[in-house]
């Protein structure tokens, strides 16, 4: 009933835009559904879910920020029952998508990155949390990232108060009448 395709359509050396396609293909009757697709990708050595941002250059849905799996990160796109594709008509069975990803520093190690690999590791898709498209991927799909050192602190001592002298008051001369 539904298939999607992804085109990884530039990359840069911490960037990669995702074009991401849904075709909804449901039987009679026709039927708009609200619906979720998950993009997985391999958490880079040093780095968090964090790290990562995620900006829509076009098209609908609503995309979340990263998630952390295991060793693995994702995103959501999802769709609503009213800006889900609808198979009636050959120009509403479709949604589209494109999304740059960017990692704030560094070079960004593609090679194990789940969804790209193409075949049941696509992008996933679900509705009302049941799988309909894709496989899971499985903490063996990829390798523990090690992790980046944190730097040590060292606490720096509190300067103790010190008390202000509250000044004394002084009289002031009253004046003299004068006659």
């Amino acid at each position: 009933e539904f298939e999607v395709s992804v085109e990884i359509t530039s990359v840069g050396a911490n960037t990669q835009r995702i074009d991401l396609r849904v075709l909804q293909k449901t039987g009679w009757p026709a039927r708009r559904v609200a619906f979720r697709v998950r993009y997985y990708m391999q958490l880079d050595k040093g780095f968090t879910e964090k790290d990562y941002e995620i900006t829509v250059s076009s098209g609908a849905g609503t995309v979340t920020a990263m998630y952390k799996q295991g060793p693995m990160i994702f995103f959501e796109i999802s769709w609503t029952e009213v800006d889900a594709p609808y198979p009636a008509l050959s120009s509403t069975n479709s949604a589209s998508v494109s999304i740059i990803v960017s990692l704030a520093s560094s070079t960004w190690d593609r090679s194990a990155d789940y969804s790209s690999r193409g075949g049941d590791a696509c992008p996933v898709i679900s509705i009302s949390g049941e799988l309909l498209h894709g496989e899971l991927p499985s903490i063996t799909d990829a390798v523990e990232p090690t992790a980046k050192p944190t730097p040590e602190t060292t606490a720096k001592p509190t300067p103790e108060p010190t008390a202000m002298p509250t000044p004394e008051p002084t009289a002031k001369p009253t004046p003299e009448p004068t006659a």
